[in-house]
């Protein structure tokens, strides 16, 4: 049997999502090197029948330098962790050493975010103004609060995803994509969003223009890393102080919008996620239709939010004006005060 089918056989033990991680990462790495399963495999077992401990970590250390390189093209540090889980399983199913050391793999940082809520959203949007971009990172944070993808699904949509969606007009237009897979654990998705995100994703392309390849893209036309999304928003978020805000927190926004008026395994299947298979409204229309009816919950310039913003500034200005008659009544008093001095300086 081979290395390979070894493998295999021990990796069918773990949970689906960690199977499907690792089958993903340990052929990036493979795909990146040029290598076959049995040719890395070899690579292993040569070194090690050596018997020479300086050469045990050469793959060790060309593994690190891959999941570095990695870290550096915007993927989150547990993401490309992975691979090298993936790769270190292979080799212990295999019954080869793999000499690890403290330091070898980056250290994971958690990022530790949390919802967004609509305010924040709206902050980040206002501050979007001043950008070169603007109508690019405006409508990357409408998709993402609207679709609730991760930043890695966000940057691999193409114009092909947006012009090959179904269109629903009910107050506005919505977009119905094909079922999609995403990139962190290979879930179908089946996407929407509505009309704020379409809005502003029409906007932007007046600017970007209507040539195919990625939706969101780079000043050269190249499709926006992962590491340049996440850092836009920590520091439109630390410009206005909000704490705990990431791209993930539109994820969050999303999921906790729509769970208020959807069933759980509905707003999974928008996402993503793992659910039952037996529960398909993708397929009967019900979740379109269940979408577009609960939009509201994730407007963020909805009629709700717009009737709020006018009552603030009429309290606002309400405020201002009773500040203003504060300080008439004041003014009338110190004329009252200054006629009555000069007249008696006249006596």
């Amino acid at each position: 049997m081979k290395a390979y089918d070894y493998w295999l056989d021990e990796l069918s033990l773990k949970e689906h999502a960690t199977q499907i991680n690792y089958l993903r990462y340990f052929h990036r790495y493979l795909e990146a090197r040029g290598w076959t399963p049995e040719e890395l495999y070899e690579r292993q077992r040569v070194v090690l029948m050596d018997g020479d401990p300086r050469s045990n970590r050469e793959l060790v250390l060309d593994l690190s330098r891959y999941i570095r390189e990695m870290v550096v093209e915007g993927y989150a540090s547990g993401t490309a962790v992975k691979a090298g889980h993936a790769v270190v399983s292979f080799m212990a199913a295999n019954g080869l050493d793999f000499p690890l050391r403290a330091g070898d793999l980056p250290r994971v940082v958690m990022s530790g975010s949390r919802v967004a809520l609509v305010d924040e959203i709206r902050e980040l949007l206002d501050l979007m103004g001043g950008d070169r971009n603007r109508h690019r990172n405006r409508a990357l944070i409408m998709v993402s609060k609207d679709t609730g993808f991760r930043d890695g699904d966000v940057r691999r949509l193409d114009l092909s995803h947006v012009e090959g969606a179904r269109i629903v007009e009910n107050g506005g237009v919505f977009r119905v994509f094909k079922e999609y897979v995403t990139e962190k654990t290979g879930e179908l998705a089946y996407p929407h969003w509505g009309p704020e995100a379409e809005a502003a994703v029409q906007l932007y392309l007046e600017t970007r223009g209507t040539g195919a390849g990625p939706l969101f893209q780079t000043e050269q036309g190249r499709r926006m890393a992962v590491g340049s999304i996440g850092s836009m928003i920590i520091r439109k978020r630390n410009r206005l102080g909000l704490k705990k805000i990431s791209h993930h927190s539109f994820r969050k926004f999303h999921r906790t919008a729509l769970e208020a008026r959807m069933p759980e395994s509905w707003v999974k299947k928008l996402q993503g996620k793992a659910t039952d298979p037996y529960v398909q409204p993708e397929h009967t229309g019900e979740l379109t239709t269940s979408y577009v009816e609960n939009y509201d919950a994730l407007r963020i310039y909805g009629e709700r939010h717009e009737l709020q913003r006018r009552l603030e500034e009429l309290e606002d200005e309400q405020l201002k004006t009773t500040g203003m008659r504060a300080e008439m009544k004041t003014m009338r008093e110190d004329i009252a005060l200054l006629r009555r001095a000069l007249r008696q300086l006249e006596k």
